[in-house]
């Protein structure tokens, strides 16, 4: 492509995923859980027990902010937060079971949600887009793996 086509075509591209993107935001099903906690939950799930400083690092989350949303998931009997075994002034944070029934909850909704949109589209239009999948993935830093 050449450079003067590029910067349309991201900014096109860029703006049809923030659109996708800030649909699935308000469109989270019976639960009450903003896309943020969701992300949290995700990445707490993939990745296991993990400290919170590290989770603030990886998330990109400002310390105070992340204890907030993990304040608010363990409330909810959503995530298991625990005092470091060897570190006392380090916490390290769990999903729960229960935080994981909701995360494949929410996010089964949200798939089922977009595969309905994409069953609307005409058939040409479904194989092209099939065919984009593995080029839009390869756009990914091997740090923007997906949340879940």
């Amino acid at each position: 492509m050449e450079p003067e086509t590029a910067q349309p075509t991201a900014a096109r591209l860029r703006l049809a995923i923030g659109r996708l993107y800030r649909s699935f935001r308000h469109d989270g099903g019976d639960h009450d859980l903003t896309i943020e906690q969701l992300t949290l939950l995700a990445t707490l799930g993939r990745n296991g027990p993990i400290r919170l400083g590290d989770l603030a690092i990886q998330e990109g989350i400002q310390p105070s902010t992340l204890t907030r949303s993990i304040g608010s998931l363990a409330a909810r009997e959503l995530v298991i937060p625990s005092v470091s075994a060897g570190d006392r002034r380090a916490t390290t944070v769990v999903i729960s079971e229960t935080g994981r029934i909701m995360l494949d909850t929410a996010w089964e909704f949200r798939s089922s949600r977009l595969a309905a949109r994409i069953a609307q589209l005409p058939a040409a239009d479904r194989a092209a887009l099939i065919d984009a999948l593995p080029l839009l993935e390869s756009l990914l830093d091997e740090s923007d793996e997906p949340a879940y």
